[in-house]
Formats: structure tokens, sequence, C-alpha cells
């Protein structure tokens, strides 16, 4: 006896929160876990172990499930209706668009604990121009790893300084 969950999603904030989700799903294939995204309780949630997406939904998800990254670029590709609906089963997916069906194989993987990442309680806010942050970022990434291309930011009272290095290389 097999259950199954029938979750229904707006298509264009799916397609949406998909899309961005994608940019932060890990490739690294010792880690298949991270490889998918992740629908849990009322999140959708990626990462890429640098990164954190996480997208809250409308409704509780009785059991959480990790489905690949390529079965969510498939559904985006078809989306032309108003729902896009997902039944999960025990360790299959399948997503229906319109008349479109397209199943895949859960990711059979415990997720890592992404809700300790954040502090909940975290009272500090700020406002940043995001073309002078992106300028930075850029600029800071000439001298970053090129494994890693990790980038420091460290906020104060008034500023935010951009910081990266390559050890490999001394820069």
């Amino acid at each position: 006896h097999t259950t199954t969950e029938t979750i229904e999603f707006d298509s264009y904030k799916f397609k949406e929160a998909i899309t961005v989700a994608l940019a932060h799903v890990s490739t690294d294939d010792l880690r298949p876990a991270i490889k998918g995204i992740y629908f849990c309780n009322s999140e959708i949630c990626a990462t890429d172990g640098h990164t954190l997406f996480t997208y809250k939904l409308k409704s509780e998800l009785v059991t959480p499930f990790i489905v690949p990254a390529v079965f969510c670029k498939s559904i985006i590709g078809f989306i032309n209706s108003d729902t896009v609906s997902i039944r999960v089963g025990e360790k299959s997916a399948v997503a229906v668009i319109g008349d479109i069906q397209i199943s895949t194989t859960l990711i059979d993987e415990r997720y890592p604990d992404y809700t300790n990442a954040i502090p909940s309680n975290n009272q500090k806010a700020g406002t940043i121009i995001a073309e002078d942050l992106n300028r930075a970022i850029k600029r800071a990434a000439i001298c970053s790893n090129k494994t890693t291309n990790m980038i420091e930011l460290n906020f104060s009272e008034s500023s935010v300084s951009v910081k990266s290095e390559d050890v490999d290389y001394s820069l």
C-alpha cells in the first residue's frame, strides 16, 4: 500500500521559485541529497553547500521529499496552465501540467538540517544598493580561489567590506 500526497501550486509562482532554486542546487556527485530541490513542511529549499535558498509555500506538506534538479527543469519547460500539481509517492513523484505528466524517482537521501543555518532571532537588518554590491563582488571574485569562489562579506554599523583571497597564489 503506497500513500500519495498531491500538492498544487500556482504555475507562475512555482516557475519563479523553482527557477531561482535551480541556481542554488549542488552539482557535487558526492552529496546526492543536495543535487535536488527539497520540499518540506511549508518550504522549498535548495543549497549547494555555500548558498541557501528557501521559499515559503502556502500549504503544509505531510511528507518531505527531494526531487532531482532535472525534474524541476523539465516541469518549468512545460508550464502552460494555471496550476502545477505534484503527486508524491514513497519513491517517486509525478508532475501534472494540463495534459502532460512528468515522473521521476525521488532522491532517497537525508537532506541537511538547513534550519539552523540562519538564526531565527536575528534583529539586524540593513539596506544596500544592489548594483554597488554586485560591482564589489565582481572585483573581489577576480582574486578568489577558482575552486571555491569564496568571498567574505563583513558588516559593520555603517559599511560592508568585501574580501577574497586565493591562498594558492597569495593574492
